[in-house]
């Protein structure tokens, strides 16, 4: 059972050429890191938008009154900084996973086309 599960896995059981299981395995890890990497891209979008609201509201209170706290404005600016930074930096993971899939993918692809690779 184990074996024919593990040549099932690879494409052999149903005579698929194994470079082109392998590209369909890329595609479909392609497909998943674009819809992970948009999704992360809508989000921030939408987290921007609150904190750009966060932001006005706090350089309007520090501008407006005299007595406002300067360290507390500092405070505030800090958290949504370092907030707009961690998610900056999941995107960027995200965006740095779907190229090196597209990169698989390509190369994957290209040995699939050349001749003495498999069919087309």
């Amino acid at each position: 059972a184990k074996q024919w599960y593990q040549r099932r896995v690879r494409g052999e059981e149903e005579g698929q050429d194994p470079e082109m299981y392998n590209f369909h395995q890329a595609v479909d890890l392609l497909q998943q890191a674009e819809e992970y990497l948009v999704e992360e891209h809508q989000q921030c979008i939408q987290e921007n938008k609150e904190y750009l609201k966060q932001e006005e509201v706090i350089l309007q209170k520090m501008e407006q009154d005299v007595d406002y706290d300067i360290e507390d404005y500092a405070r505030a600016l800090d958290v949504i900084l370092q907030r707009k930074i961690s998610r900056l930096v999941t995107m960027q993971e995200k965006l740095s996973n779907f190229r090196s899939q597209l990169n698989k993918e390509e190369e994957i692809s290209k040995t699939l086309r050349r001749p003495g690779g498999a069919r087309k």
